[in-house]
């Protein structure tokens, strides 16, 4: 009967390797002939993505070979020395590490090519690659070693085993991290502008809702409370576009040429001014509404809010434009190799000489502190307006309530001014993943959540435009909305 049992089990044993061995000559053969094919064509021999998948299948090939030689010994139940256990074992480990490593490389480099196409060439040189891939095998080797150094103590230590045994598990947890590591910062951006473009999108939805509203009816286009507000927020949307790109680029480490990202901080520049001055032009029209009811259809009609915009329009431009010619004069071009940036692209990059520095500072405070002055000096005037009142005094709270929204969304225009200075001392204080969460956290705070805060107060606020706004809001489906 024992012998019967031994015959069965050796005939199990020999059908298990004669089927595992058969599917690893197909799956062997197949690859080789893979392999064979990627070093038959220059074109292949030259090309990043091919020479990382030639890597890829080295390593299956190898880890397949080890894999069945190793089921092979086990299944016929062969031992070995502990010399040649510890190096098949080890040798199994590195090319187990290599293989989600090399997946990650060939994922970035899609992702270079599919997103980033114009640097694609320049990035992914035949020479590059093989930097990275032994970049790759020297950090699998160098985990490697270690390890065997902690199970060589481990097994050579009489005593006290305990700290190479702990050593050891700790350096397989530092494997299991490092593979962890390489795929944290690539998440943690995908994450963060995912997360800002959903909500810059649920903006814009909104933002566009509102302008669309402003400019459907005859009454909005010719009434200038309506003109200037239309004004202001597409001045909000348009720097939250630009926010948000630039936020992006600056996620992704995008690096732009200095004529591309002037532009950039130039065009952010400009609609930073615009957004005070015309805050500024809202609360003088309320104060004339409300102070000298009797002029103001005679001063703001629609010719006269064409010109005020048109005004400070040109106003802020003409700031940008000295603003410019200084960066323009100022900037040592003739000592760089290229108009290609090497840093990211932001305002503290750009503003290297104190000429320029100092005007946009100078300019920019200008602005908001007359703001603020004109929205104050409108404030007042509504108050003491509202006291003397006897009867009607609806249309003067309504003003004073609509100028402290004005100084309200003042202060938010100047938090967004703040927001630049603010990261560069955050970062200093943090490390690279939590400052990264917190620009994230600060961008929509101060940046996205601000530019569609207009539009749902005004359009909710407004009972000539809260029905219509809600309709077009909801993509045309009629809601019933109660009066005040």
């Amino acid at each position: 009967m024992s012998n019967a049992t031994s015959r069965v089990g050796f005939v199990e044993r020999i059908a298990a390797i004669t089927l595992t061995t058969a599917f690893c000559s197909i799956i062997f053969f197949v690859n080789g002939a893979m392999l064979f094919t990627l070093r038959n064509k220059g074109v292949f021999r030259e090309t990043a993505r091919y020479i990382l998948l030639f890597n890829l299948l080295l390593v299956d090939t190898l880890q397949l070979s080890i894999s069945q030689l190793m089921f092979c010994l086990s299944a016929f139940r062969f031992t070995l020395s502990y010399p040649v256990c510890l190096l098949l074992c080890l040798l199994a480990s590195l090319l187990t590490k290599m293989s989600p490593v090399l997946l990650v490389a060939m994922s970035l480099e899609r992702y270079v090519a599919v997103c980033h196409p114009l640097r694609h060439a320049s990035v992914t040189t035949v020479r590059d690659m093989a930097v990275f891939v032994c970049t790759l095998w020297s950090f699998c080797l160098s985990i490697f070693f270690s390890y065997v150094a902690v199970i060589i103590v481990a097994r050579s230590a009489a005593a006290d085993k305990d700290s190479p045994t702990k050593a050891r598990n700790t350096l397989l947890l530092h494997l299991f991290q490092l593979s962890l590591c390489l795929l944290v910062g690539f998440v943690e951006r995908i994450v963060t502008i995912t997360l800002t473009t959903f909500s810059y999108s649920i903006i814009f939805f909104v933002n566009g809702a509102m302008l669309f509203t402003l400019r459907s009816k005859g009454v909005f286009r010719e009434t200038a409370r309506y003109i200037l507000l239309f004004n202001l927020l597409l001045v909000d949307t348009l720097q939250l576009s630009v926010s948000q790109l630039m936020y992006c680029l600056s996620a992704s480490h995008f690096t732009l040429s200095y004529p591309v990202c002037g532009f950039l901080c130039l065009f952010a520049s400009l609609l930073t001014r615009m957004s005070p001055v015309l805050l500024v032009a809202m609360s003088l029209e309320r104060y004339v509404a409300v102070c000298h009811p009797l002029r103001h259809a005679s001063v703001t009609t629609v010719g006269n809010t064409a010109v005020v915009v048109y005004a400070l329009w040109s106003f802020c431009f003409f700031t940008v434009l000295i603003q410019a010619f200084l960066f323009i004069y100022h900037y040592p071009f003739d000592q760089l190799e290229s108009l290609q940036m090497r840093q990211l692209c932001s305002y503290n990059t750009l503003l290297l000489v104190s000429a320029g520095q100092i005007h946009h500072t100078v300019s920019t405070f200008f602005v908001f502190i007359s703001a603020g002055l004109s929205i104050i000096f409108s404030y007042v005037g509504v108050i003491i307006v509202a006291r003397s009142m006897a009867t009607n005094k609806d249309t003067p709270i309504k003003a004073r309530n609509t100028l402290l929204l004005h100084l309200f969304q003042l202060g938010l225009c100047l938090l967004s001014v703040l927001y630049i200075t603010l990261l560069s001392k955050i970062a200093t204080f943090f490390e690279w993943l939590v400052f990264m969460r917190l620009q994230c956290f600060l961008f929509i705070c101060f940046i996205l959540l601000p530019r569609g805060l207009g539009s749902l107060v005004y359009g909710l606020r407004d009972q000539s435009l809260r029905v219509l706004f809600l309709y077009h809001l909801c993509c045309h489906v009629e809601l019933s909305v109660a009066p005040d």
